[in-house]
């Protein structure tokens, strides 16, 4: 960790580090933070709690919160079983400076930033100085901190553009998210956290580029998954149900027959 200094510097790092977890983990609650963090994830998964709220960060996910927000992390062994090891960069920092860089606008806390090759350099660069050059590095580790908070709202401007080009880029990661978590349950603001969108413009680029809404695409793939599932297993009907990520086997029902005119149970007949 970085020497501790007086709350008046312009901006202090207190910790930057990089975690590979290739076990199970759950950090405490901080509620509050008590100081910035930056967190890019760079391999796997991680499921972050902002606040009250529980969102799914995956490679190339930038979290930024202020001091006053509650913070967790955890990493379940059923994340780590199906996307492998998760790791990212974390930065703890305060200071009068980085104050008012975070005043002079509103940021979404998570958003999809890609590969940003600026952005890990520069958190590679303050691990290292925190870590090999403790209280010599305080001035370096201050003018690299500006700069992340600099290119990491340059990231954000470039991840939330909503031209025509980033548009179908963004629609197609929310499709994609969509159909790698059908079997999970998840709301259309997740969505659209994901892809750092308001719940209404994410809802309004999916519907215009592919004619549905996103819970109905989702609806979609649930039941794809559920007719191979009635056609290949001899799994229960409740159970394939429930694997498809159908909340209950009664609008499981409902909506099978709706779709395909045969209840479930017909229709492992007919197969």
């Amino acid at each position: 960790m970085c020497v501790e200094r007086s709350q008046t510097v312009a901006a202090q790092v207190l910790y930057a580090g990089y975690a590979v977890h290739e076990e199970p983990y759950r950090s405490p609650l901080h509620n509050p933070l008590g100081c910035y963090l930056f967190r890019l994830q760079t391999e796997g998964v991680a499921h972050t709690r902002m606040n009250r709220e529980w969102t799914l960060m995956r490679a190339g996910d930038l979290l930024v919160m202020s001091p006053k927000e509650a913070y967790q992390i955890e990493i379940p062994a059923s994340s780590i079983a199906a996307e492998g090891p998760s790791s990212d960069f974390y930065i703890y920092a305060r200071g009068v400076w980085i104050d008012e860089w975070w005043e002079e606008k509103a940021r979404p806390s998570c958003v999809h930033v890609g590969q940003d090759l600026q952005l890990m350099d520069l958190c590679k660069l303050l691990v290292e100085e925190c870590g090999q050059h403790r209280w010599l590095a305080a001035d370096i580790s201050t003018y690299l901190l500006q700069a992340l908070c600099l290119t990491a709202d340059r990231a954000i401007l470039l991840a939330t553009t909503t031209e025509r080009g980033t548009d179908k880029l963004v629609v197609q990661q929310m499709k994609e998210f969509v159909e790698q978590r059908a079997r999970q349950r998840f709301t259309v603001s997740d969505v659209a956290q994901h892809v750092g969108l308001s719940p209404s413009r994410a809802s309004h680029l999916f519907k215009q580029a592919y004619g549905v809404s996103i819970m109905q695409h989702t609806l979609d793939v649930r039941l794809r998954l559920a007719c191979k599932g009635i056609r290949l297993t001899k799994l229960s009907l409740e159970e394939i149900a429930d694997r498809s990520g159908f909340s209950t086997y009664s609008y499981f029902h409902r909506a099978f027959r709706s779709r395909f005119g045969v209840s479930p149970k017909q229709f492992r007949s007919l197969s």
